[in-house]
């Protein structure tokens, strides 16, 4: 459904039902579809928000509107919007970002954090370049440093619907979405985060590994977690058992929660 946001109207998937609510939050160019496994598993037992952030999806957004403050202000005054005073919040990727500034900002209105491949883009003017010329070469780029796991299995059919998620968004959209993400606040600039965390990512992933892992588990003191063995970057589709199992202990022993099975 869209939920007017502000000055917008955002499209928003709203299922299950559960005194703490799930938030999350895609990366890049990604949609709510991004967390599909994971809405499934989380909705039968909390209730569950994924949303298009705005540029993204069904979210329509002209690119002087894309900024990295705009992103999060959008994930406020959408809690507000469907009522929800505090809630564990989910980031994917370079979504991340965004839901580290919005609970240093709040940290009064977040009781868990769950982190799947989480990235803080660095700048890099040649995929840029790439990508207002040749949007279509560039996500073929894009996705094959997604899927590493097609060197050992058959990931094509994920590999399309990726494909057909990501162009949704305009190449102007994406250009403007991707330098709003790298306006983040470098990570060393941010104050620890005492707040139950999971974090998920694959072994093989290039965007977000182990060798980014100290920084994270710095920035997230309280941090589970979870490698797993031969998995790219989207392991919500490739590995969704794991992932599920890893952000359902999360929730089930963060306050406010109903018991998870």
């Amino acid at each position: 459904m869209f939920v007017r946001v502000r000055d917008r109207d955002v499209f928003v998937v709203d299922v299950g039902v559960g005194d703490l609510p799930v938030v999350l939050h895609s990366g890049w160019i990604g949609t709510w579809e991004d967390w599909l496994p994971q809405i499934e598993a989380l909705s039968r037992v909390t209730r569950v928000i994924a949303y298009d952030h705005r540029g993204t999806g069904r979210t329509v957004a002209t690119p002087d509107e894309i900024t990295h403050d705009g992103l999060v202000r959008d994930l406020f005054d959408l809690l507000d919007v469907t009522g929800i005073r505090r809630c564990v919040v989910g980031g994917f990727s370079s979504g991340a970002s965004v839901v580290t500034d919005a609970i240093t900002a709040r940290p009064d209105r977040f009781a868990g954090v769950l982190l799947m491949c989480p990235v803080f883009p660095d700048p890099d003017p040649n995929f840029l370049s790439l990508l207002d010329s040749d949007l279509d070469g560039t996500i073929e780029l894009f996705l094959d440093l997604c899927f590493p796991e097609a060197a050992h299995r058959d990931v094509s059919s994920t590999r399309r619907w990726a494909r057909s998620v990501l162009h949704q968004s305009s190449a102007e959209n994406a250009v403007q979405l991707m330098l709003a993400l790298q306006a983040a606040h470098a990570m060393d600039q941010y104050a620890p985060v005492a707040l139950p965390t999971a974090i998920v990512m694959g072994s093989d992933d290039p965007m977000s590994n182990e060798n980014h892992l100290a920084a994270w588990t710095r920035l997230f003191p309280d941090a589970r977690v979870t490698t797993i063995p031969r998995a790219g970057h989207i392991v919500a589709f490739t590995a969704p058992d794991a992932v599920n199992r890893a952000f359902l202990d999360l929730v089930n022993g963060t306050d406010m929660a109903e018991p998870l099975t």
